[in-house]
């Protein structure tokens, strides 16, 4: 008798095995007992058997869906879950979940268990991946796997310092802020922007900047939300220097040790004329005479600062 109670003969018939049979295959989905009597050659009956308990799933659990993806970066770990159990005859024994590098298939990575009772991983690798869910029965059969949910997770914290507290550049030099700085922790997989200003004004190039003093800060800032800054201080000098005819001498102090390049000229010769044999006064375009140019001369030197020089023109 196949029967859904313990303790009674309920829900079936009592069915003969054949003479000599003295099993049976049972295949009934479910929990079922199973209670024997024998017959003898004379009609009479035993006493009834206890019964003894099938538990069978020759089924596979519904597919899960799941919940908790994103396409945009996070910093911290993301949370997968089911949101939709899956189901089954034998009951659910416990979920799996696999972190793959495909959208179209689980690849990288392997099958891991939850524990019984749990339906939710959180996901804190770095990079997307793709979240798959499966079911298995208490009976062993797994069933169909779910479609993904995307995490994108970078916890990378990016960092930078100062090369020096204080920099001196002449004006007008040509150079990309970032380059005062040394980055010490690059972004991570959601990449980054960097940005570098001087009070609220964003900066470019350093050549943008006026003769003076000026604090540079640089922030990083990744795709997913994390941040670094550092500062340095940047001097910004004047770069030429132009000394005219003034009829006196003119100073110069060095602002900073460093190679000068001179660049000095000579005054052109005046302009002449001169009389014919005869003491006669051509007409001025005829006897007009240039004076010749002036000289020129270029070198560096190298001067300390603070030093006081005098230039006579």
């Amino acid at each position: 008798y196949i029967s859904t109670s313990s303790t009674s003969q309920t829900g079936g018939n009592w069915i003969d095995l054949a003479n000599g049979t003295t099993s049976v295959n049972i295949d009934t989905n479910g929990t079922r007992y199973i209670y024997f009597r024998a017959i003898n050659n004379a009609g009479k009956v035993s006493d009834i058997t206890a019964p003894q308990t099938t538990k069978i799933d020759t089924g596979t659990p519904t597919t899960p869906t799941i919940t908790g993806g994103s396409t945009t970066w996070s910093s911290t770990s993301k949370t997968i879950k089911v949101s939709t159990a899956s189901t089954s005859t034998s009951g659910i024994k416990n979920y799996q979940y696999y972190i793959s590098t495909s959208s179209t298939s689980q690849t990288g990575g392997n099958w891991i268990d939850l524990a019984s009772g749990a339906t939710s991983v959180n996901v804190s690798t770095n990079g997307t991946r793709y979240i798959y869910f499966r079911a298995v029965n208490n009976a062993g059969k797994t069933s169909a796997v779910s479609g993904y949910q995307v995490t994108k997770v970078d916890t990378t914290t990016p960092a930078l310092r100062a090369k020096a507290t204080t920099t001196t550049i002449p004006k007008g030099y040509s150079s990309s802020p970032i380059n005062y700085f040394t980055i010490t922790t690059n972004y991570g997989s959601s990449g980054g922007t960097t940005t570098c200003k001087v009070g609220s004004t964003t900066v470019t190039n350093v050549r943008s900047l006026a003769v003076g003093t000026h604090t540079l800060t640089c922030t990083m800032k990744t795709g997913a939300g994390k941040t670094a800054s550092a500062s340095t201080t940047l001097k910004v000098v004047q770069a030429v220097y132009e000394y005219a005819y003034t009829g006196n001498y003119q100073t110069f102090t060095v602002p900073y040790t460093g190679t000068y390049t001179f660049e000095v000229w000579g005054a052109q010769g005046g302009c002449g004329f001169y009389f014919d044999s005869l003491g006669s006064y051509p007409s001025i375009d005829s006897i007009t005479r240039v004076g010749g140019k002036g000289a020129y001369a270029k070198g560096t030197i190298k001067l300390t600062a603070g030093d006081k020089y005098y230039i006579y023109v």
